[in-house]
Order: structure tokens, then sequence, then C-alpha cells
């Protein structure tokens, strides 16, 4: 049922492919760079839009903990950055509208704060701040980025949105509805907050009571760590610090804002997390790792069992994804109150295992310094840049295939061509079966909640090797039993020669020599790099002298008394039936059925010019029935 579905989608978009190339043209898709630029840290500063990273030293940040910026949705250039407290706009100035005390939030809170844009008016953002160890509130400000001539400002603040959180919040958008929901955690509770925010403003909050009940009187550490969506809204995860020390994974209803099916795992010292770009993955990490668990395992137990450790780090960080598809780790300092100079990278987080490729200490800041934070940025802001790659093998043998498997959060919109491309029904992945070399266009959207259109280009190389040879000549006697084989194979790099299935040599050209008349097979496997093969077999004859046929495949009538005509030489059991010789043209020039009787190069008496003719000659064996006949091509040379 499920294959039948998805070949009557493809073929209803292959149909009409014109159509549906034309539509595709007029849309306008871009991908969106807001988590473009990161300050964070000591003065630390990171932009992705180029390939490595651009360090940046023009930030203002000093912050050991929170911290949130926000660029351009379309350029990716920088609009504000802020520790949660205090606000710098794009010119690296505080934003002059600042209340008295900043903001609300705290430079060592875990996340002081993430940015909104306002589904109202695209120039306004909401800030939401978080104090630190649950002292204060979240409260919620806005700033218009095209006040203060175009650099800038707070036009609200101080607004309160729950009374003692914990140090943790989070943001996913809907690019379709341009609605926004924020979740935050109540301290001496077990209870999230999730209010969703539309053009109508911020809603009253969807409290779910699930999960660990956080409190401790005394420190209040325990509200320390990371609160991070799944890229395709679908998931929450909380790491919630000693003595709760436990990672805590919910599915997220994106219509309603309630949580539910708890996946709770014990890890001490949790801070921070992150789900890996395609939402299957989820990392954290504590004081001394890096964690990681398959979070699309179907049950809370196989998701428990497949955590497994993939680094050792130094100190607390963040965890974030970037534009870029990888994913940074902070917390690689010696000593945290001094910083490092630089950030430990997973180049492949969506990849489970050491394929991930944790690399420590691998991002440079210098001059800038990292510490506990890295931005908190809303996740969907970071997928955008997400795009399908080529298969990794792109050549193919002749009747190969090529399989392609499709991402859940990627809806294949059309591929061109179509005809050579089926789905697998017990996989859903695509089978890319080109009879030639094909270049292929596959276009796509993600299934994220910022649904984006895309295509990707590859060609599938067919690689047909042709084998091919000659037997040189096919016949011959026992005078000179020797058969010249003369490969022809085409895009071929070796050679294997078999007689009787046993294999006689591996040469280009080889010669072979017998002993006895008869019939004799020989067979050609051609084969190139890419291990594709071919085969063919061909038979020659070894006749005794009284039975051989000998035919020149050129003569020179140019009166010297040398090779002046052109005749078949056989031996006595031979009895001539006739020859004919034609042109270029296929036009017969000179036929005989006199044994005796040769072609002087002439035709009605005239010289015919240099070049190549065929010839065509007919006898039978004596004892023997049948008619053999023996065609080839004759070059006249003068």
């Amino acid at each position: 049922m499920k294959q039948n579905k998805i070949k009557s989608f493809l073929n209803r978009y292959f149909k009409i492919g014109s159509i549906f190339l034309l539509t595709l043209s007029s849309i306008h898709c871009q991908a969106q760079k807001e988590g473009s630029v990161w300050y964070f840290g000591n003065k630390a500063g990171l932009d992705f839009k180029t390939n490595p990273p651009t360090v940046l030293s023009d930030g203002q940040l000093d912050t050991e903990e929170g911290c949130l910026t926000v660029a351009d949705r379309i350029t990716g250039q920088m609009l504000f950055y802020s520790d949660g407290s205090l606000v710098w706009g794009k010119n690296h100035q505080l934003m002059p509208s600042l209340p008295t005390g900043g903001l609300g939030g705290h430079f060592s809170s875990s996340q002081s704060g993430i940015v909104i844009p306002d589904p109202a008016n695209p120039f306004q953002y909401y800030i939401f701040s978080v104090y630190e160890k649950a002292n204060g509130p979240i409260y919620w400000a806005k700033v218009d980025v095209s006040a203060n001539n175009g650099n800038g400002d707070v036009i609200a603040s101080k607004n309160l949105l729950l009374d003692n959180p914990c140090e943790k919040i989070a943001a996913i958008g809907n690019c379709i509805t341009n609605e926004y929901w924020v979740v935050g955690h109540k301290f001496e509770s077990d209870s999230f907050y999730a209010w969703k925010v539309t053009s109508s403003g911020i809603a009253a909050p969807v409290i779910t009571k699930i999960g660990s009940f956080i409190t401790n009187a005394n420190a209040r550490i325990a509200a320390l760590g990371y609160l991070k969506f799944s890229p395709n809204g679908k998931r929450l995860a909380a790491a919630h610090f000693s003595p709760v020390n436990t990672i805590e994974i919910f599915d997220f209803d994106q219509n309603t804002g309630t949580l539910s099916n708890p996946i709770i795992d014990t890890f001490s010292q949790s801070y921070g997390c992150s789900f890996s770009p395609n939402s299957k993955l989820l990392y954290a990490s504590s004081r001394r790792r890096i964690i990681q668990y398959n979070v699309s395992l179907p049950t809370a137990s196989q998701v428990i069992a497949s955590r497994n450790t993939i680094g050792n780090v130094s100190q607390y960080g963040a965890l974030q994804n970037a534009i870029n598809g990888k994913m940074y780790h902070s917390g690689n300092a010696t000593i945290l109150s001094l910083g490092s100079a630089y950030l430990n990278t997973i180049n492949k987080p969506n990849l489970y295992g050491a394929a991930c490729d944790f690399q420590d200490s691998s991002q440079v800041l210098t001059p800038g310094l990292s510490l506990e934070g890295l931005p908190s940025i809303v996740e969907n802001f970071l997928i955008g840049e997400t795009k399908l790659e080529p298969p990794s093998n792109l050549s193919i043998c002749p009747g190969g295939s090529i399989d392609y498997p499709i991402l859940n959060e990627v809806r294949i919109n059309g591929i061109i061509p179509s005809n050579t491309v089926s789905i697998n029904a017990d996989t859903s992945n695509l089978i890319f079966t080109p009879t030639n070399t094909t270049k292929y266009t596959i276009y796509y959207q993600s299934q994220g909640f910022c649904n984006y259109q895309d295509s990707i280009e590859f060609t599938i190389q067919v690689n047909a090797v042709i084998a091919n040879f000659d037997i040189t000549p096919s016949e011959i006697t026992m005078a000179n039993p020797v058969f010249n084989l003369v490969n022809q194979s085409q895009n071929a790099t070796s050679y294997n020669w078999l007689e009787n299935n046993l294999q006689f040599s591996t040469d280009i050209n080889p010669s072979v020599l017998k002993t006895d008349t008869g019939t004799y097979c020989f067979k050609l496997i051609a084969q190139n790099t890419q291990a594709c093969i071919d085969s063919i077999t061909k038979c020659g004859i070894v006749e005794n002298v009284d039975y051989g046929v000998f035919i020149p495949n050129a003569f020179s009538p140019n009166g010297d008394g040398i090779n002046n005509t052109f005749r078949a030489l056989y031996g006595r059991s031979i009895i001539f039936e006739n020859m004919s010789i034609y042109n270029r043209w296929g036009n017969c020039i000179f036929q005989t059925t006199n044994p005796f009787e040769d072609w002087d190069g002439k035709f009605k008496g005239l010289e015919c010019e240099t070049g190549v003719y065929f010839y065509i000659f007919n006898y039978s064996k004596k004892g023997q029935p049948g008619r053999i006949i023996r065609k080839g091509d004759l070059h006249l040379i003068r």
C-alpha cells in the first residue's frame, strides 16, 4: 500500500514535468539565516555565512553562560545580541532605551534568554529573558530593529511571564502559520509552561505536569541546564542538573503545546543538550562527557539502551546546532574561569556513534574565549541550510542500481527524469536504475516546522564494458597452427582469456598454438576499474593442409610482378564455387566461377581506385556437406 501511494504521488508530478518545473521556478525559496551570526562567551564570535566560519572579534558580549543572537532572515547580517540583560545592536552599541538594571536576565543563567520574530511586525522581535537559579522571573521585552536610525532599540521591557523559572527556555516556529511556541519550566514543580506567540500577542500558558519535580531549596543549582526542541518541532529535551541528574525527552504537540510520553535517563550533572539536525539523535553533555541517544527508536527502553559516549570533555558546556550542519560544544576550558580559545565540533551530528566525528578543540575563536554557554536559537532557524546530499556512489555497471534513502524530514516533490526511478517497498528508498549515464534532478521540501523547497542535481555514470575480439586468422592449417586473438574491447582495463573454462592468459592480445586439427573456442572476460564486466566467445578452426583456405587482405596491381592479382589459396580438398568483389557502394565489380581466374584490380578494363573493397568466397569441402561462405575486407594498394 505504501509503495503504491508513493508511486502514485511521484507519477502525478512526473507526468506533468514541464508544468511542475515552471511552478517551482516561480517560487522564491530562501533558507532562513537568523542563526548565521553568533556572539557568546568573552567577546567570542563566529559568522557561519562562510565556510569555514569566519571568526569575529567585534562583539561586546562578556557572559559566563546564557546569550542570544539574531540575524536578518534574508541576508544573515547580525541585528542584535544579548546576555539576557543588556542588548547590543548591529553597531555593537548598547541600545539606548534599555531599562535600569537591564531586561531581567542574567549572564550566569544557563539559557538567559531567547529571541523570536514578532509575527505581527517584520521589524520587531520578542526577547524572553531568564534570571539565574530561579531567583527571578521570565520577562519578555520587544526590540524594533528599525528604530534608532536603523540600529535598533528596546520599545517594551520587563513584562512578567513566569515567576521563579528554571534556567532554561526554548522556542520553535511554524513558518506556515507564522506562529511560535516558547517553553519554560517552573522551579519547585514538575510543570512545563508553553506560550503560543501569534500576531495577536502572547497567549496564556499551556501547562503540562510531566517529568521530574525540580527542587533544591538550598543551592538551587537544580535549576541549571538546557531545554531544546528538535528541529522538526516534535520533541523537547531537558537537561536537569544536580541533584536531579537526568536527561528527559518528551513528545511535543505542535497544535496544543502539551508534552507527553516521557523518556527519562539518569545522567549526572547534565547541562547541555541538542537534537541532531535530522531530529533522530539527541546529544547531552556534562562536566566530563558528551553522550548520544538514538531517539528514532520505537520504545523508551530502546532509546535509553542506545546511549553511548562520543567524546570526553573538560568542563560543562552548551551544545548547539549551526546552519553549516555541524554541532558545537563550548566546554573545553582547562580552567573554566579562564575560558578557552576553541570550541569542540561534532562534524556529522546526524550519524550515530563514532561516525558523528567528534573533534576536540577544532574551531578556533582567538582572540575571543568560550566559557559554558552558546547562543540560544530557535531550532528551525538552523535547518534551512540542511540539504540533501548526492548518493555516495555515483558509478554503476550496466544493469546495476543505486539506493537513495528518503529522509523522514524531506518530502520528494519530483524527479527528472523519472522513468528509471522506483521505490523500494521495504525501505522506502529511491532506486535509480539508469541504462546509460544520466543526470538527475530531485525537487524536495523539508517536512519540519519551516518548510522550504530546494533541489539537488547529480549524474550517475554507467560504465559499460563491451567485450570483443577477432581471431586472426579464424581458419588455420597445421602448417602454421597459431591463432592470434586481437582484442577489440571498449572501456576495459583487464582481461581474462579462457578455453574450456580454464584461464590461459591475461594479456591484451594473446596468441594460441595448437597441435591438432579441430574447432577451438575462446572466451574473453573484459573488466574495468569499477568491476563491470562483459564477455564474448568466438571459435576458430584448425584444418589439415588439404582443407586449408588462405585469403589475403591486400594486393597491389602495380605491374611489378609481385602480388599483382587477388585470389584465394586453398588445399586440394577444397571445391571452389565462386568469388565476388564489391566496391564501397555495394556494386559488384568482379565475379567468377573459374578457380583459376584472379581479379586484376580492374572494372570494365579500367583500373579501380586505391581503397577498401569487399569479397565473398563460396566453397565446400570434399566429403563434407554444405556450402561455406567467407567474407572480408580487401585493400587495393598501388
